[in-house]
């Protein structure tokens, strides 16, 4: 795993958890303005486990959260940005 990088974005509280990678990984994700990859599976997960609060927000509020914004702002995406990167879990009771 030599080719995944913690957020280089120094101004969020959140950041050094997120990671970005260098090679293109398999599935959803957008390319941002520092060339690094950004899968939206890892955004998902950090927000799952590590801001519960932002949960149901709109994609572009919990990048602006993240401190993600201005490398989202300057990318290249070849997959749809998602409505939401994570929701809030929903147990059904059987």
């Amino acid at each position: 795993m030599a080719n995944i990088y913690p957020n280089p974005v120094p101004k969020s509280r959140l950041s050094p958890v997120i990671y970005a990678r260098l090679e293109r990984p398999e599935g959803a994700h957008f390319i941002g303005g520092s060339g690094l990859y950004w899968p939206y599976v890892s955004i998902e997960a950090f927000v799952n486990q590590a801001a519960p609060e932002l949960f149901d927000l709109p994609a572009l509020k919990q990048l602006d959260a993240l401190g993600l914004r201005e490398e989202f702002d300057r990318r290249i995406t070849p997959f749809q940005i998602p409505e939401t990167f994570a929701n809030k879990p929903v147990f059904k009771r059987l």
